[in-house]
């Protein structure tokens, strides 16, 4: 194996084709061999979801490339020898472990340098896959090579003195317990007397999407967690792997020189996701220069056409303010279906234009969500005619733009609406409900049917409302019952699947408004989710243009029956938050940061990280941590999860600005738990880029 080593290194210094790259997912679902990691990573915007398959261990993987340079991944282990909680014999559901797995790109390939990567298995869990490792890879036409040095579970093989060590005999002493996880092991990484090397090659064969892949393992499965270890025949490991399509991975191999290995992936990029072409979105609305030439008012006729164009774009006009003194026209407007920024402003400018007497030289459009004003736009018609017919570059007329926050709400308007200012949105369809991981059985579901409604009284106040139907569930297995000391604020969630299998979801009333420019408020009652009703208000601050936001919210809320019905159970609690927005200027990133008190009574702060891709869908994580000791929360030491949000906008042949978010977590406990207490102001106000530069794109004109 020296001899492969070296063989190995000196390939890697070789000049290589920089062809396109082949990267494969391994084991674990991160860019690798099998139980190797390389130092590729895939495509930004990559999402992986899949199962691998190798006796005693199968695996559900989540992994993406969150950015170019980092690559995360979560796995649900199972261990199929192992008993759920004790590591001894199975009886009745063999072992979960969760693991959260990290890959960090140091270097790009070059000319003279091969890709470089540090990574770290079991980032915060239990430490059953614990492992960390430095890894380069060199592609030399159709070969792939990687070399790597692996501590932990995948230098279990050793032969090295952990280089480490001569900085520190810190880093001789490695843990070898496993613990409640969720607790990073910092004093742990990049430990132990001795490391392995590790490595292998893929070979991207003459036939077409097939690969082979062999590798050196750096695990000699003599250390297992659990008391597991494992016979080894042969430390080679090689397998075949073929992607029929983009978006389907399959492996095949033998691990050990005995064991089987299966590995199937479905892949996409949310970079990439374009959604299902808009055949049933409003025509681009025609438009012309020869409105009425004489000199007059806006009649009710023209008031009345200005709004039906309007509605025909799935916009209503809210209100209408001219002075033909100063020959302007102001209209306020809802915000419409069409989920970017520019299509709603460009298409209400062409109306204005079409149906304005010629008197009115400029156009101010000002648009609401609920009433609250967000944004105007003003321009000059002139400009707005001639970028429509093509003379203007819209790159020319934008510094002659004037785009600001507003304070002035439609209420102030001299003409009130035509459209009505009540209405009524309903939907229905199949929803799913879901419980993942405890000792009674791995997966719990309910798919069910939801029947959702929302009034709208006045732009600013409305009453929604959710009721589900069961179609199907398993949930006749759940038996295990909370055990924690803190008040069971989420703990029951076994009793609130069993008992509320149909179900009055959410029946709650808000209402918004603006206290000044940029500044809103709301009040929310009723029966917020499956769990909590009470009454609660929000302020938020969020100035249109900036990268940040600030706002605070405080509710009353008391907890449900079980049957979710109209009635509630004794305990009562006033949670609140301070919370921070900040979107990092020129990323897709959001960073929000809340501080307060739970459902618990417990008081900390929830960090939540998310990007939104080209797509629309966004997937987030967050961590929260309070006065309560990791003890006391018990399995998981704090509470935290991912999320992916998904714009409905991909799925329709009609834009759409709704929005559905999945929220996956390992654990369900009482401690750092919120609640969901109304309309959030911070998803009413949002503007996406809340530039100018981002109104007078390319859909300006579409």
């Amino acid at each position: 194996m020296r001899i492969s080593a070296a063989a190995a290194a000196v390939l890697m210094c070789m000049s290589s084709s920089l062809g396109a790259q082949t990267v494969h997912p391994n084991d674990y679902g991160e860019i690798g061999l099998l139980q190797t990691p390389t130092a590729r990573l895939a495509a930004d915007g990559e999402f992986r979801l899949g199962v691998s398959l190798t006796y005693p261990y199968n695996a559900l993987l989540f992994s993406t490339s969150i950015f170019p340079f980092l690559e995360t991944g979560f796995r649900y282990s199972q261990v199929n020898n192992r008993e759920f909680g004790t590591g001894g014999p199975v009886t009745n559901q063999s072992n979960k472990d969760r693991a959260l797995d990290l890959k960090l790109r140091l270097k790009q390939e070059s000319q003279n340098w091969p890709q470089i990567a540090l990574g770290i298995r079991d980032f915060g869990g239990t430490g059953l896959f614990a492992g960390e490792y430095l890894v380069a890879s060199r592609r030399f036409y159709d070969f792939d090579f990687s070399l790597g040095l692996g501590w932990g579970r995948l230098g279990a093989r050793g032969g090295i003195r952990n280089p480490l060590s001569f900085l520190s005999s810190k880093f001789d002493t490695r843990s070898a317990s496993t613990g409640l996880g969720g607790v990073p092991k910092f004093g742990d990484f990049f430990s132990g007397r001795e490391v392995s090397l590790f490595g292998g090659v893929a070979w991207n064969t003459p036939i077409r999407h097939l690969s082979v892949l062999l590798e050196y393992d750096g695990n000699d499965y003599q250390s297992e967690a659990l008391n597991n270890n494992q016979p080894v025949r042969f430390p080679i490991n090689f397998a075949a792997s073929y992607t029929p399509w983009p978006w389907l991975f399959l492996s095949l191999g033998l691990e050990r020189g005995d064991r089987a290995t299966a590995r199937i992936l479905l892949r996409t990029n949310f970079e990439e996701v374009t959604g299902i072409p808009k055949i049933n979105d409003p025509p681009l609305p025609g438009w012309s220069n020869a409105g009425p030439t004489e000199s007059r008012p806006l009649l009710a006729d023209d008031i009345e056409k200005i709004s039906n164009d309007l509605k025909q774009q799935g916009i209503v006009l809210q209100a209408l303010d001219q002075n033909p003194e100063n020959r302007e026209l102001s209209v306020w407007v809802s915000r419409s279906s069409f989920p970017d920024e520019a299509r709603p402003m460009g298409r209400a400018l062409r109306i204005l234009s079409r149906h304005a007497p010629q008197n009115f030289n400029y156009f101010n459009v000002v648009e609401t969500s609920r009433g609250l004003p967000l944004r105007k736009i003003g321009m000059l018609r002139k400009d707005a005619e001639a970028t429509f017919s093509g003379v203007n570059d819209l790159s020319e007329v934008v510094r002659r733009v004037d785009y600001a926050g507003t304070e002035v709400t439609p209420d102030t308007a001299s003409q009130p609406a035509l459209a009505p200012q009540s209405s009524f949105n309903g939907s229905m369809g199949p929803d799913l409900r879901q419980h993942v991981g405890g000792p009674d059985a791995f997966y719990f579901y309910q798919i069910f049917w939801a029947v959702r409604g929302e009034f709208l009284l006045t732009p600013q106040w409305n009453i929604s409302s959710a009721v589900g139907f069961d179609i199907s569930n398993n949930f006749d297995g759940l038996t295990n019952l909370p055990t924690s000391d803190l008040p069971h604020v989420r703990s029951e969630i076994v009793q609130y699947l069993k008992e509320g299998r149909n179900s009055l979801i959410q029946l709650e009333s808000n209402y918004v408004g603006a206290l000044a420019k940029d500044l809103y408020w709301r009040l929310s009652a009723g029966i917020f989710e499956q769990m909590y009703g009470g009454v609660a208000g929000e302020v938020l601050y969020r100035p249109l243009g900036r990268s940040w936001a600030l706002g605070v919210d405080l509710n009353r809320v008391r907890q449900r029956t079980f049957k979710q019905r109209l009635d509630f159970l004794d305990y009562e609690v006033t949670t609140g938050h301070l919370t921070a927005y900040w979107k990092i200027p020129d990323t897709q990133i959001q960073v929000k940061l809340s501080a307060g008190q739970y459902l618990a009574g417990d008081r900390g702060v929830t960090l939540d990280v998310s990007r939104r891709f080209s797509s629309g869908i966004q997937l987030g994580a967050f961590a929260t941590k309070t006065n309560v000791s990791a003890a006391q929360f018990g399995e998981g030491s704090f509470d935290k999860g991912f999320y992916l949000g998904f714009p409905f906008d991909l799925f329709f042949t009609k834009s759409s600005r709704d929005y559905r978010v999945f929220t996956f977590k390992p654990l369900t406990r009482d401690g750092g738990q919120k609640v969901r207490d109304g309309e959030s102001l911070y998803s009413l106000t949002d503007v996406g880029a809340g530039t100018v530069d981002a109104v007078l794109s390319p859909g300006f004109l579409k």
